[in-house]
């Protein structure tokens, strides 16, 4: 009676085999999980980008719509100013500032602030960070620049090899 079995020579063979797939199969896996991080942090830029361009577009509108036409820009197109109607009186009551951090009192370079206050250090204490990430514009503009009542913001955020820019123009007229 013969017994069928496997050789020592066929078992290495097909654990070597097994090997070879799992390794194979593993790496597929992190390429595919690379390529998916890589487009993630592609979109979450995008959405930030798109979320604060829009945030500042609305607020600059509201502040048109109640009539102010009083948008200023200061530092080199880094900081934005308008003042606003927040309580409806027809007084404009609140003054709101966006700007870049300046690496020091102003915050991190790399962030856009928001804040409230009549001059920039009084809004610097209730700032609020808009967005992360920011870049300097590829194009050489400023981030804000006011000419007549028409207000551009161009925003860059970049992460790693990733760079988004966003333009946007809005007329401040009620």
């Amino acid at each position: 009676m013969r017994r069928s079995s496997f050789t020592l020579i066929e078992v290495l063979i097909a654990v070597t085999v097994f090997g070879l797939v799992i390794v194979a199969s593993s790496s597929t896996f992190v390429l595919v999980f690379n390529a998916w991080q890589r487009q993630k942090t592609g979109l979450d830029l995008l959405k930030d980008l798109s979320w604060t361009t829009e945030f500042i577009t609305n607020e600059v509108k509201l502040a048109a719509a109640s009539g102010t036409r009083r948008l200023r820009t200061f530092s080199s197109g880094e900081r934005l100013a308008f003042w606003i109607d927040t309580d409806g009186d027809n007084l404009f009551d609140t003054r709101i500032w966006y700007w870049r951090g300046d690496g020091a009192g102003y915050g991190e370079r790399d962030i856009l602030y928001r804040g409230e206050g009549a001059s920039l250090p009084s809004a610097n204490l209730v700032r609020q960070e808009m967005t992360e990430n920011l870049a300097d514009n590829p194009s050489g503009n400023n981030i804000f620049s006011v000419s007549s009542s028409l207000l551009t913001i161009e925003v860059t955020l970049a992460k790693g090899s990733k760079r988004y820019t966003l333009r946007t123009k809005i007329r401040a007229r009620n």
